[in-house]
């Protein structure tokens, strides 16, 4: 009994590793698990920086799932896009919008060029990435992380009366990264928010249901091609003076995708 409780203490300390090994099923190295963990955050950051400059399409032909056992999604909380659904409304149609945005910039500054490379031209769009949880499956197929994501978005035509504006963000990012022969790539990805509204006003003074009309490349509701693929997809309730902080579900370890829930 002795050496059963001895044993059974050692697995504790070492961790995840040791409870599979247990178990008798093979398992990755801690090394292997130390480069998978930082390659899974350099993902995680580029979809910040892709996203940041406007560069959706890009985005998905470098970092996103290529064969996914099952569809990619991308769920916020107004729905959730999958498969195809995803380049149709992050990719095609928010280049629709920002050539809308450009219209209406250069009826203000001209000199602005009118041309796709002029897309974004006077917005600012970051999603910072703090706070990250990030786990390897056992199996070393598949990983999942969170993020803490403070972030704002500013337009030269996003204010209130037309001119420049911007909303702050405060959210979180729940995403499942699998590994294709390529590298690490983003499978799943929901987006849960906290507190939105607009720069122009201090946080007190937000209508509790006061909602942020659009974040570039997110706006689904103008996209007919879109559809809603996950019933009930994000039941996350956004701040209000009433709400009830909950936990949203964070990555814990796990040997298989099967064996785990799904962003």
């Amino acid at each position: 009994m002795k050496l059963f409780k001895a044993a059974m203490g050692l697995f504790a300390v070492l961790g995840v590793s040791s409870a599979f090994a247990a178990e008798k099923r093979p398992e990755i190295s801690d090394a292997t698990r130390a480069v998978a963990i930082q390659a899974v955050a350099n993902v995680m950051g580029r979809h910040a920086y892709y996203h940041g400059t406007n560069k959706n399409c890009d985005e998905l032909d470098a970092i996103w799932a290529k064969h996914p056992p099952t569809p990619n999604t991308f769920t916020n909380p107004a729905g959730a896009w999958t498969g195809e659904h995803i380049r149709s409304s992050y990719c095609e149609m928010n280049n629709v919008n920002m050539k809308k945005d450009l219209d209406a910039l250069r009826k203000i500054h001209p000199e602005v060029p009118d041309t796709p490379a002029s897309f974004g031209a006077g917005m600012f769009l970051i999603h910072t990435l703090t706070t990250p949880i990030i786990e390897i499956a056992g199996d070393g197929k598949t990983a999942k992380g969170m993020w803490y994501s403070p972030g704002i978005m500013i337009g030269p035509i996003n204010g209130t009366d037309g001119g420049p504006g911007g909303i702050y963000f405060y959210e979180k990012y729940g995403v499942d990264f699998i590994k294709e022969e390529d590298g690490w790539k983003i499978w799943h990805i929901q987006m849960f928010y906290d507190y939105t509204g607009p720069m122009e006003h201090g946080v007190a003074t937000i209508p509790v249901k006061e909602k942020v009309k659009k974040e570039a490349g997110e706006t689904q509701s103008v996209d007919p091609r879109m559809k809603q693929d996950k019933a009930n997809p994000n039941p996350y309730q956004e701040w209000s003076p009433t709400r009830i902080p909950v936990m949203t579900p964070t990555p814990a370890p796990y040997y298989t995708f099967s064996e785990t829930f799904s962003y």
